[in-house]
């Protein structure tokens, strides 16, 4: 959530942006497609516990961060 947070404090981001920032942080044992779904999950995590939110739809959507923690 860090690296999510690092990024997004510099604007917002899509997510093959914040995928491209984690890639080398994610385990190496994870596929390309589980690695998306654990930042999927990551970023609904964080949206549902209010720090991050996300606007548009579908591949044109970008996070951004409600809080400057």
């Amino acid at each position: 959530m860090h690296f999510i947070l690092s990024t997004l404090k510099l604007g917002p981001a899509k997510k093959s942006d914040l995928l491209a920032v984690l890639k080398d942080v994610l385990p190496d044992v994870l596929t390309d497609q589980q690695k998306s779904r654990k930042l999927s999950n990551l970023l609904q995590k964080m949206k549902k516990n209010g720090i991050i939110d996300v606007r548009g739809i579908a591949i044109n959507s970008e996070w951004y961060i409600l809080t400057k923690d």
